[in-house]
């Protein structure tokens, strides 16, 4: 291993460690099949799964056929437009015309003008100059090039599809939408139906990279569905005519993601990039011929870099000790190196040794299991040694080895696992010298960077963004869970719009009702003067004597507002009648 600083970048990649290539490969056949025209392919994986990663790929391949256009959306990035549907088709028309002039430019004018007046009525519409605007002067600024046409959408897929037909250096319109299940769900489906409606014509073929699930849940949301997920099934059947999912990391493929990781920051650190891409092709090899493991102790090619026992050893303990929704999650995985990246680096600029293997080793403890990191800490100095070779015998199923008391059966495999920190008691005082000046130690209550970046979504103004964290804290272990909770109340003092951050909080509460008295407590202590009417619906849908308690006295409290004080009387009311 060398000193230099190890970071990955978290952005989408054409470089596939993860064995996807061969899903893309079906994929691109798929779009292009006689079969399937039009084609609608969801492309599903849960958050991190490499998604974005997989569009590019697509996107990579498809580089070298002069016959199909390949147009990359993402509505996210234009949710708070007045219409996301003709903001999304007005997008793909621009990028056809920009691709390939010769075949669009006049008839996409056209139709962008259709597209423009649609936009003007409703730009008009939420906007307070009404009658002295002008529509002609305000549609000039919507569409360029525009010219005396229709000012409705009627008739505007024949004309789509007419334009599609007539270009003949034109085999397939391949268009990648991304993100799709960060957006407000209004703005997916309008996406959704912008598809369905108005572009699904002879060669053209959409990947959507979207968590089904989310999707699903959004279209539910919609006041187009009414909330009915029956309805969200039969709408989504519609669209979507090829659902196709992204591979699970699971513990053998993840130890084998992260070595490749490693392996590809010792290239970089010595300039043989090269050696680490035949690698990556060695590994893909194999993996296309089931040769297990991927990662072996067999010949290499000349040209690939070896990986070392080493970076092997550190892979086997991170992807045996991460928890099951961080070692399933390529971004989570990545997220948590990150962090031990800067936290080596802070080590090698504070001249502070500590082996990679064993910082690795001890800030996985710290992160995953924080309360066996803090009883390390406090067993006296010079019985430490003696303490954690007890806890690695343990570990290791040595005969007669017991369980130190102060230590949980979850560590079993990290205290079994090498390097043996026993051996390395030396190297302790530092590290916790250097954790302690880190603020997911001092002050994090124990959060890795991903339970971290979980706070930010959910309060985060998307609902799908939000929905899907509530499910990932769900899914986490009780004592996350709470941690992330408390930390979510804590913070409604200081941002802009606490809402979100209730509704979330309602949402996993419902889920884990262990959380309810807590829940009715940090919102006491930390929300009483911010809760809004909106958040007074989220609350009553939490069941609990406790939650009936916090109504009676939101409807009696002088501090929130009247509407607050209303909305709580009338919400424990119908509790009390519906016994709740």
């Amino acid at each position: 291993m060398t000193d230099s600083m190890r970071l990955w970048d978290d952005n989408p990649t054409v470089t596939d460690l993860l064995g996807i290539d061969t899903v893309v490969e079906a994929v691109a056949a798929a779009l292009l099949a006689r079969d399937l025209d039009p084609v609608t392919v969801a492309l599903q994986s849960p958050w991190g799964g490499g998604k974005s990663s997989a569009l590019d790929m697509l996107a990579k391949r498809f580089e070298t056929n002069e016959r199909v256009l390949v147009v990359r959306v993402d509505p996210w990035e234009f949710e708070d437009s007045d219409d996301v549907r003709a903001t999304l088709i007005s997008h793909l028309l621009t990028e056809l015309r920009a691709q390939r002039p010769a075949s669009f430019t006049e008839k996409v004018g056209d139709l962008l003008t259709r597209i423009a007046w649609k936009r003007v009525g409703a730009t008009i519409a939420k906007s307070a100059i009404t009658m002295s605007a002008n529509p002609i002067d305000i549609i000039k600024a919507f569409t360029p090039d525009a010219k005396e046409q229709p000012t409705n959408m009627a008739g505007f897929r024949d004309e789509f599809d007419k334009m599609i037909d007539n270009a003949k250096d034109v085999d397939k319109v391949v268009v990648l939408v991304d993100d799709l299940d960060r957006c407000k769900p209004a703005s997916v489906v309008a996406s959704l139906e912008a598809i369905k409606v108005f572009l699904a014509v002879p060669k053209m073929a959409f990947v959507l990279a979207a968590e089904e699930d989310m999707i699903r849940w959004a279209i539910a949301q919609d006041i187009h569905a009414g909330g009915r997920s029956e309805f969200a099934d039969r709408y989504l059947e519609k669209i979507v005519q090829l659902p196709v999912s992204l591979p699970r990391l699971t513990p053998e493929t993840t130890e084998d993601f992260v070595t490749l990781l490693l392996c590809q920051k010792q290239c970089e650190a010595v300039d043989t990039k090269p050696a680490f891409q035949e690698l990556v092709a060695h590994v893909a090899e194999r993996r296309r011929n089931r040769q297990y493991p991927l990662i072996h102790e067999g010949d290499y090619p000349k040209a690939a870099h070896r990986p070392d026992a080493a970076d092997r050893r550190m892979a086997t303990l991170v992807a045996r000790g991460l928890s099951g929704d961080q070692w399933s999650s390529p971004r989570a995985i990545k997220r948590f190196l990150n962090a031990w990246g800067v936290r080596e680096a802070i080590a090698n600029a504070r001249e502070v040794t500590i082996k990679p293997d064993v910082s690795l080793k001890l800030y996985l403890l710290e992160q995953r299991f924080p309360e066996d990191f803090k009883a390390l800490q406090q067993i006296d100095p010079n019985d430490r040694t003696t303490f954690v070779g007890a806890w690695e015998a343990w570990g290791r199923g040595d005969e007669d080895a017991e369980k130190p008391e102060k230590v949980s059966e979850a560590t079993q495999f990290w205290a079994g696992s090498g390097p043996s920190i026993a051996a390395a008691m030396d190297q302790f005082d530092r590290y916790v010298n250097l954790a302690a000046s880190f603020t997911s130690f001092s002050a994090g209550s124990g959060l890795t960077d991903a339970e971290l970046a979980l706070l930010a979504e959910l309060a985060h103004q998307s609902d799908g963004t939000r929905m899907g964290a509530v499910d990932q804290v769900l899914a986490a272990e009780p004592t996350v869970r709470r941690t992330i909770v408390e930390r979510l109340f804590s913070r409604l003092v200081t941002i802009d719009n606490p809402s979100d951050s209730i509704e979330s909080a309602c949402r996993i509460t419902i889920g884990d009702q262990s959380l309810v008295a807590d829940v009715c407590g940090w919102l006491r202590r930390y929300g009483l003067t911010r809760i809004a009417v909106i958040d007074v619906f989220e609350i009553a849908q939490v069941p609990g004597p406790e939650v009936d308690k916090l109504l009676h006295d939101l409807a009696n409290d002088q501090q929130v507002t009247s509407g607050v004080r209303t909305t709580a009387q009338e919400k424990f009311d119908e509790r009390a009648r519906a016994g709740v």
